[in-house]
């Protein structure tokens, strides 16, 4: 009697802890909606924005209160770089003062006014928009070694919205700390990583399990196992799958008896 109560508790306590290692990854796997990844055009194509005319009756000492910062943003497709240099240009011609006006016009445009247009898809996160948004940023830093009169106006959009970027993945992070298995942060998180920007979302020991066991890195987990640790814990691994299989069996047998006697 005793030894069928010791087997009862084994197998309950096995049993459990298999159930709960489950219902954990399966909790995990909420947000591992999706493995592709997609970078769209950060901007919309326009035609018919023109700078120049919508400056013309400006003159350079109202043009930072009079700049058409949401229009600029909403219709310029500020995302290409022609007809972004096409724009330095014209201001640069019109106001004649390409480090106080040109350069700090620009600048507000495309981080404080883009920001403030945009807010609510950063309210929660939207996985597609900040890919989006780290990759045009890139292409900033990128356009600032070419374009060396503007470096400083890439340079700043580049930090600007790489640090924006960096911050919010904290704070979503915070709200739901799941989110470090979904493979769209975890993209995010090494592109920060790559870009020299701190970014710390580790997983614990357990963590790393669960997160291998999400990707289907079941080969990499036994290699790790296999390699990664002396015979006593391969004994002891082996043991606990074989208890489980026996735990398993034994509640399906006894229910099936239970069935069998009613």
């Amino acid at each position: 009697m005793k030894y069928k109560l010791l087997i009862w508790i084994s197998s309950i306590l096995i049993a459990s802890s298999a159930l709960l290692f489950l219902y954990i990854i399966f909790n995990a796997t909420d947000n591992y909606e999706d493995t592709d990844i997609y970078v769209l055009d950060e901007c919309e194509e326009y035609s018919g924005f023109d700078l120049n005319n919508l400056l013309l009756n400006i003159d350079s000492i109202d043009i930072q209160k009079k700049f058409p910062y949401h229009k600029y943003v909403k219709e310029s497709n500020y995302c290409n770089i022609n007809n972004l240099t096409s724009h330095i240009n014209t201001l640069d011609t019109l106001y004649g003062n390409h480090w106080d006006l040109t350069m700090k016009i620009l600048l507000v445009t495309l981080t404080d006014t883009l920001k403030s247009i945009e807010t609510t898809k950063l309210e929660k996160f939207n996985p597609q928009y900040l890919i989006n948004k780290i990759e045009w940023a890139k292409k900033m830093k990128s356009y600032g070694e070419c374009l060396i009169e503007s470096r400083f106006l890439f340079a700043v959009i580049h930090e600007y919205w790489m640090s924006e970027v960096n911050s919010k993945l904290y704070y979503y992070y915070s709200k739901n700390p799941n989110l470090k298995y979904d493979y769209r942060f975890k993209y995010l998180v090494s592109n920060l990583s790559a870009e020299k920007y701190a970014v710390s979302f580790g997983f614990s020991k357990l963590e790393k399990l669960i997160n291998y066991s999400i990707e289907g890195r079941f080969m990499y987990i036994w290699n790790r196992i296999y390699k990664g640790t002396n015979w006593i814990v391969k004994l002891t691994l082996i043991t606990l799958i074989l208890l489980t299989l026996i735990s398993y069996i034994t509640l399906i047998l006894t229910a099936f008896k239970k069935n069998l006697v009613v």
